[in-house]
Parts: structure tokens; C-alpha cells; sequence
């Protein structure tokens, strides 16, 4: 048999596959202003997660002092996984790109990467499930205890041998509204932390609270990766200023096409300037949404399964729906480190974009030098003439 709120949260899944991308308030004004949402503190425990990790993951691999080899190997292996990343990023990724100016934009691309990549790998961690089934069972469980409590003490309030009727009818009408209220009181009051309210309940007139649970994926809010393409888009176009000037800038949009057509460039290149972030948010936002919609979708078939048509055929229809989730989940942990990628390094490209190309120069040198071996090739010539 399965458990009650585990059931409930099964059916939550099957009703609302979106369940789990909805971002639910913490802390949040009487008129509904929320302050700290489930989105908010996970990309708060994602900062203090990089704030102590990487730089400790930068102590593991700086170079030692004792004049040995040992100086130069990475201790431990979670920074060998770090630095592996930034070195690629560093050498495959950015210098090819930006050359020269790969120092310069390099802490901003090392964070974007990882800041998404946490809170992509975070948000496959079931804490709002987790937290959510917790609550339920220590508040279910008081309130039944405070039910059983009220029944028990109905009878010995009666201390007339024989009460009226109207007075047993009047006493169990109040013994049914407090266990009524008892086990249904933490979804009804408002639980206040000052003049702030804790879990509030959009969805109702009054003002309520609601435990959704504590968690969730803050790239699957698309106002997340709206931020975040922003950011992006600002460093691009100010980066792109700061190299070319804004003369430069604004030539760099037209194209070297003169006037008129210029106009129409510059009006080309500016509807690609806002399809940039847009892209970056669209992609970001659809695909962590996406896998979370798949595996509640599967979820939600053992839960209808089991409600539907008994335990037999729940069986029949859970395992393979739990094995195809378990597909999901791993496909989901790659689209982690893929989208991660893919945003960082399309923001290296979009910022190399608006760069001086001297190192492309340098490298067209360096290939002018190097010498044609087809051209050097003597290949003698066969006559056929008698």
C-alpha cells in the first residue's frame, strides 16, 4: 500500500506535470510581493556553493612551493573535474575566439558556466519532494494526534447524566469543527513571521499559507534565463564598445555597406542583437523545463495506474514507467552539462563578435610562413617524344 502523502504526491504530478517548475513564495508581503521565493534561495545556495567551492577547488590546483613535481599536480578529484572544465574553456573554447582578450573575459564565462551548471545539477536533486513529504508528515501527523486528542476528551466534558438533546447535538457539532479545523488548520491560517507571511497562498482570496516544499530548478523560470541572457547581452555590447569605440560600434552594425543601405543594416543587425538573448533564454528555459515535465509525466503514470486499475496492473505499468524516468533522469543530468555549455560558449562567441580579429591576422602569418609543401613539390615532367 502506498503511503498517503506519497500518493498525494503522485496525484499532484498526474494533475499538474508542471508542478515542479512553478516557483512558490517563502517570504512574501500581505499584498503578495513575494521576497524570497524557491527560485531565489536556490540560486542564493548555488552563489554560496561557488563562493566556497571554486576557490577552494583554486588552492587544490595552484602550484606548490616545495620545488618538486608534486608542485604541479591537482590535489583531489572533484578540482581535477574543475579544472579540466575551465582549462578547455580557457584553450578550446575562448582563446580561439577572442585570442588576446581571452584573460580579459574568461572569469565571466568560467562564471555563467558554472553558475548554470549548479543550478541545473541542483534542480535534479528531488528537495521539494523531499521537503514537501517531510512537512506533511510531521504536520498530518500533529494534527491527528491533536484530533484524537479532542475525541478523546469529547466524552468527559459531559458532566450531566443525562443532557439534552440540544446540547449533545451543540457539543458534537463543536467536536466535529475542531477536528475538522485540527486536520486541516496548516492549509487554512496564515503562519505570520512578522509583519511578513510565510508560504503564501496565491491562489486563495484570504490570505493563507501553503507548504509546496523548499527546491526546485532556477533555469527552468524563464524570467532566471531572461536575467541571466541580459547580463550576457549587456557584457557583449559593452565589451563590443570598449574594443571598437562607439563609432567602430556602430560601423561594425552596418557592414561596410554605404547609405542607404546602411540603414537598413544597422535595423538588421539590431533585430539581431535582441534575437541573441532571446535564443540564450529560450533554449536555456525549454530544455530544463522539458526534461522535469517528462519525468513527472512518467510519474504520474504510477500514480494513475495505481488508482485506476489496482495494484496488478499498477505494477505492469509502474516499472516500465519508472525504468523509462530513470532514462529521463540520466539524459537529463547531459542536458545539464550541455546547456551549461551552450550558453557559455555562445556568449564567447557573441562577445568575440564585436572584437578587434588581430590574432586572426597573427595566425595568417604564421601561416604565410609556414612553407607550401605542394608548391615546393618538384614534379618532373614525362615527355612522350621520340
Amino acid at each position: 500500500m502506498i503511503p498517503e502523502p506519497v500518493t498525494a504526491g503522485l496525484l499532484t504530478l498526474a494533475a499538474d506535470p508542471l508542478h515542479h517548475n512553478y516557483d512558490y513564495p517563502i517570504i512574501s508581503l500581505p499584498n503578495g510581493y513575494a521576497i524570497l521565493t524557491n527560485h531565489i534561495l536556490m540560486m542564493l545556495v548555488v552563489t554560496g556553493l561557488m563562493l566556497w567551492l571554486l576557490p577552494k577547488a583554486a588552492r587544490a590546483i595552484a602550484t606548490g612551493k616545495t620545488g618538486t613535481s608534486h608542485d604541479y599536480v591537482t590535489k583531489g578529484v572533484l578540482p581535477h573535474m574543475i579544472e579540466v572544465l575551465c582549462v578547455f574553456f580557457r584553450e578550446d573554447v575562448a582563446r580561439p575566439a577572442l585570442g588576446k582578450n581571452t584573460d580579459k573575459f574568461l572569469p565571466f564565462i568560467w562564471t555563467v558556466f558554472f553558475f548554470i551548471l549548479f543550478n541545473n545539477l541542483l534542480g535534479l536533486v528531488p528537495l521539494q519532494d523531499a521537503t514537501s513529504l517531510l512537512f506533511d508528515g510531521v504536520i498530518n501527523g500533529s494534527h491527528e494526534a491533536a484530533a484524537e486528542h479532542v475525541e478523546a476528551a469529547a466524552p468527559g466534558e459531559s458532566h450531566d447524566a443525562a443532557p439534552a438533546h440540544e446540547s449533545l447535538a451543540s457539543h458534537e457539532g463543536e467536536t466535529g469543527e475542531a477536528t475538522d479545523h485540527a486536520a486541516a488548520g496548516h492549509e487554512s491560517h496564515a503562519m505570520h513571521f512578522g509583519p511578513f507571511i510565510l508560504f503564501q497562498d496565491l491562489t486563495k482570496e484570504e490570505t493563507a499559507s501553503h507548504f509546496h516544499g523548499v527546491g526546485g530548478t532556477a533555469t527552468g523560470n524563464i524570467a532566471v534565463t531572461t536575467a541571466l541572457a541580459l547580463i550576457a547581452i549587456c557584457i557583449i555590447i559593452g565589451a563590443g564598445i570598449q574594443s571598437l569605440g562607439f563609432g567602430g560600434f556602430v560601423e561594425h552594425l552596418t557592414l561596410g555597406t554605404k547609405f542607404p543601405l546602411s540603414m537598413l543594416m544597422i535595423l538588421l543587425e539590431c533585430i539581431g542583437l535582441i534575437a541573441k538573448p532571446f535564443a540564450l533564454t529560450v533554449r536555456l528555459f525549454a530544455n530544463m523545463t522539458a526534461g522535469h515535465v517528462m519525468l513527472s509525466a512518467l510519474l504520474g503514470f504510477c500514480s494513475m495506474a495505481w488508482n485506476g486499475v489496482g495494484p496488478f496492473g499498477g505494477v505492469l505499468i509502474s516499472v516500465p514507467s519508472i525504468a523509462f524516468a530513470t532514462a529521463v533522469g540520466l539524459l537529463e543530468l547531459l542536458v545539464a552539462f550541455i546547456q551549461a555549455f551552450v550558453f557559455a560558449f555562445l556568449t564567447t562567441m557573441f562577445i568575440s563578435m564585436f572584437q578587434h580579429h588581430d590574432h586572426e591576422a597573427e595566425h595568417g602569418h604564421e601561416h604565410k610562413e609556414t612553407p607550401d609543401f605542394a608548391e615546393l613539390s618538384v614534379t618532373p615532367e614525362l615527355s612522350f617524344e621520340t
